[in-house]
């Protein structure tokens, strides 16, 4: 007798026909039922075991098969039977039928989804769909287990995230409190990720924004948070046309003017009170929004700090107003009037000595004077003696403690070597001890300056040599002598960039170079590693242009001392298979008994056929 009819009771027993019933995850719920309609447990048992398949299991057996038959080890077999059911699923994800398990289940978390967030691979794959079905419910909710979970650093940079904004505040919130312990480089790569989750949408961005102007004001930590609020600004630069406007601003000579002004820079002026002053909103608006300076704004701006009660200096310490600034001073090749060089020394110098705080230019007017003198020296020899580097180097020892002098070294270095675009005449000069000398006292003063050094390490690592200019010999010592300095930028903890750039560079680099740099290198470093440290160090080593530098035994000892104890301490280091897989080729290979000698038949042809 059937209780709930027969409508019922037909779609009950399709269910349990449907293939491979059993592995449902309701299977019991529904053979209940059945047997409750008048379905008898022969019948169930019957149709269970007929339209059993076993996919899950043949999966299992094949696996099993591979690491047996040893075609592949037992890590390698899960991990190509993980690509493939993530590969599947991908292809062929039905985000409605997904949705559907909310409807037919409780509401306690499947047991099922639980599991599959514990391991990486599977996160990954849930990443990789939220960012393909944003609409989906069951991908939302499982982002939100992931960052309830503790994985807010693997979600940042999953634009979706922001969608669910408890989800969006408690990413913000555990990256704001570590970005304050990390160094130059881990906060750069923190930032990348964490810019990418920021400037996804609007009011994301103005919410983080705001949350930031007001941390600023923290006595302690105030000015990390203004340099996490610039750097986000920078993130949205690819949006500027997306998010732009036109503006009417006044300018110097009393005339109204359009210009296109990004909403972006728009938030940011309302966040701050530049608005509250208007004798330089117009002005500091205009350069910003045309990212160049001109006489004009630059006059006015000048005026307003030599007055009798100047602003702020925080409103033209914006990164892209220091940097038009410098340009001006240091770029060989933009002209700049003898009348107008004081105005463009007083606005950088007052932008950089002053204590941090926001205060005006009163209150820091010694130190004011002793930058607005260095700066103005240093123009003088680069921009109107064009003296060398070396006699730049000699001259700066009574000013490398000022940190804008020495970035405008930096900058006007670089731009003479992208000028010149080969090693005539700039080489000898770049690697000069006392140049080489100048540039280790800033990377050691300076932290902030490191990038800056080292984008003038890579310039000059990247010039070419003119035929019959310069002998090959030299153009090598020169490039050791870089080595060396990317090594001294190794020592002072800018390790990453480094790494990653030698890594793509390794195909370029001469056999003899990556042989003495690698050297000095694994003698540098001492374990106990970092896990970055060991993925980075082995994606240089298994480079085919690095393995075929590395011939001897003398350096392949080396590395192979390096791979077998990252591989025995693979736990403390908490390496995945992946990094496992990267550094299998570096370790020492396996000996091969007498007995196995005996009893293995030779493949290999003899010597007389060779």
């Amino acid at each position: 007798r059937r209780v709930h009819g027969d409508g019922y009771y037909s779609k009950m027993a399709s269910l349990l026909h449907s293939k491979d019933s059993i592995m449902e995850v309701h299977v019991l719920n529904n053979v209940a039922k059945f047997i409750a309609d008048g379905g008898t447990p022969q019948a169930a048992i019957q149709s269970l075991s007929d339209n059993y398949r076993g996919y899950a299991q043949m999966s299992n057996l094949l696996t099993h098969w591979l690491t047996a038959a040893q075609v592949e080890d037992g890590r390698c077999a899960q991990r190509l039977t993980i690509h493939h059911l993530k590969t599947m699923i991908t292809e062929r994800f039905d985000p409605k039928q997904a949705d559907s398990l909310f409807s037919v289940q409780t509401s306690e978390v499947p047991k099922w989804l639980e599991e599959l967030i514990k391991e990486k691979e599977w996160r990954a794959m849930v990443y990789e769909l939220a960012e393909k079905h944003r609409q989906c419910v069951l991908l939302s909710f499982a982002i939100e287990l992931i960052a309830q979970a503790g994985y807010q650093n693997e979600i940042a940079s999953v634009s979706t995230a922001t969608a669910n904004f408890s989800v969006f505040r408690r990413i913000m919130t555990e990256t704001l409190v570590s970005v304050l312990s990390e160094d130059e480089d881990q906060l750069l790569s923190h930032i990348d990720e964490f810019r990418r989750t920021i400037c996804s949408r609007q009011f994301t961005y103005l919410y983080a924004q705001a949350l930031l102007y007001n941390l600023s004001n923290h006595e302690r930590f105030g000015h990390q948070f203004r340099r996490i609020s610039q750097e986000l600004s920078k993130g949205f630069d690819g949006r500027a046309l997306l998010y732009s406007r036109d503006a009417e601003v006044v300018t110097s000579n009393g005339s109204r003017a359009r210009v296109v002004v990004r909403i972006v820079d728009r938030m940011n002026t309302l966040l701050s009170d530049l608005h509250n002053y208007p004798d330089i909103f117009n002005s500091i608006s205009c350069i910003i929004a045309d990212s160049n300076t001109n006489t004009a704004d630059v006059n006015k701006l000048y005026s307003a700090y030599t007055s009798a009660t100047p602003p702020a200096t925080r409103f033209i310490r914006e990164p892209i107003v220091i940097d038009l600034l410098m340009r001006d001073l240091f770029d060989p090749s933009r002209p700049l009037y003898t009348a107008d060089r004081e105005k463009y020394i007083y606005l950088l110098a007052a932008a950089c000595s002053s204590d941090g705080g926001g205060s005006s230019v009163d209150s820091d007017a010694d130190s004011l004077k002793e930058v607005i003198s260095a700066l103005t020296q240093l123009h003088t020899m680069c921009r109107i003696k064009i003296q060398s580097y070396i006699a730049v180097a000699t001259s700066m020892v009574d000013m490398v403690h000022i940190p804008i002098v020495c970035q405008c070294v930096l900058f006007w270095s670089i731009q003479g070597l992208r000028a010149s675009q080969t090693y005539s005449g700039s080489l000898g000069s770049v690697v000069s001890p006392p140049f080489l000398a100048l540039l280790k006292i800033i990377l050691t003063r300076h932290p902030l300056l490191r990038p800056r050094i080292f984008e003038l390490l890579t310039t000059c690592f990247e010039l070419t040599m003119e035929p019959d200019a310069t002998d090959a010999l030299t153009v090598l010592e020169a490039r050791k002598k870089l080595l060396h300095m990317f090594l001294s930028l190794l020592r002072e903890g800018f390790i990453f960039p480094v790494l990653r750039y030698l890594t793509q560079r390794s195909v370029s680099i001469d056999h003899a170079l990556l042989r003495y740099f690698i050297k000095l290198l694994l003698s540098l470093i001492q374990p106990p590693y970092s896990r970055p440290l060991v993925q980075h160090v082995s994606e240089l080593l298994v480079q085919p242009q690095t393995q075929q530098a590395l011939h001897t035994e003398e350096y392949k000892t080396v590395v192979h001392t390096f791979a077998d104890h990252c591989v025995s301490c693979a736990a403390q280091y908490q390496l995945d298979e992946d990094d496992l897989q990267t550094l299998q080729p570096l370790q020492t290979p396996p000996t091969v008994s007498s007995n196995e000698n005996r009893s293995s038949p030779r493949t290999d042809p003899p010597a007389a056929l060779e």
